[in-house]
């Protein structure tokens, strides 16, 4: 019996939104580059500055709760189905999916903009996934900018699946995931309270490892309905009172 295509039609909206936030941001950021400086679709910052970054920001999230929704729900359908994870499977799946047109793009930018682009040190992150690196210390090279979101996703990828055996099988997966999600928030906002826009408060707010675990967590609540859903209430009251 052939594994069925996973299609869930209910999504195709939410990627429509976010992949329209993302374009009309960058759209109005690029109106500097042809002298215009004087008209936002956004508006501005109590500095003057262009607030188009604000709708891509909330459109790259959706995307990266999206991701964490896809991968743990065919996480999961595999699990039901053979009662384990085939890690190596897993792997392979990403490497042939991603991998091919990646480093072709790569490839491609760097024969089309070799006289723009000083190479250095940062290639390397960029041939190994760690592109959000040169982004948040703001050495990207040119037409690659947009790949450090590709580099947090294959970053999450790299472990996500074996914490996901090792919840499901003690079935802790609601509880713990719930309590990393709140940590990660935690730490976002203590670091950009004592921190602010430090490599550190950067890396916190770039590598949105908790929006892909509350896709995670959604997939997890839909592909078991409302009994998790309730359980999930129990647990973040639960947190929320002891944080209070």
């Amino acid at each position: 019996m052939k594994n069925q295509i996973v299609f869930l039609p209910g999504l195709n909206g939410i990627r429509t939104i976010a992949a329209l936030g993302v374009l009309f941001s960058h759209i109005n950021l690029a109106l500097l580059d042809f002298g215009i400086d004087n008209f936002s679709l956004f508006g501005y910052t109590n500095e003057g500055k262009l607030k188009g970054w604000m709708l891509g920001g909330h459109g790259v999230t959706m995307f990266f709760v999206l991701s964490g929704f896809l991968i743990t729900y065919l996480l999961l359908k595999e699990f039901e189905k053979t009662n384990t994870i085939d890690i190596k499977k897993f792997y392979m799946r990403r490497i042939l999916r991603i991998w091919p047109l990646y480093f072709f793009y790569v490839l491609l930018t760097l024969v089309v903009m070799w006289n723009q682009i000083n190479i250095d040190f940062n290639l390397v992150y960029y041939l190994t996934f760690f592109a959000n690196i040169p982004f948040i210390q703001e050495h990207g090279y040119m037409g690659m900018l947009h790949l450090w979101s590709i580099g947090v996703e294959e970053q999450f990828y790299l472990f996500w699946p074996l914490l996901f055996v090792f919840f499901i099988r003690r079935n802790i997966f609601i509880r713990i995931t719930s309590i990393i999600i709140m940590l990660f928030l935690i730490f976002r906002i203590m670091m950009w309270y004592f921190f602010p826009f430090s490599e550190i408060a950067l890396f916190s707010s770039v590598n949105r490892f908790d929006c892909m675990l509350f896709g995670g967590l959604g997939a997890y609540l839909y592909y078991n309905k409302v009994k998790s859903l309730i359980s999930l209430i129990h647990i973040w009251r639960s947190i929320s009172v002891g944080v209070l």
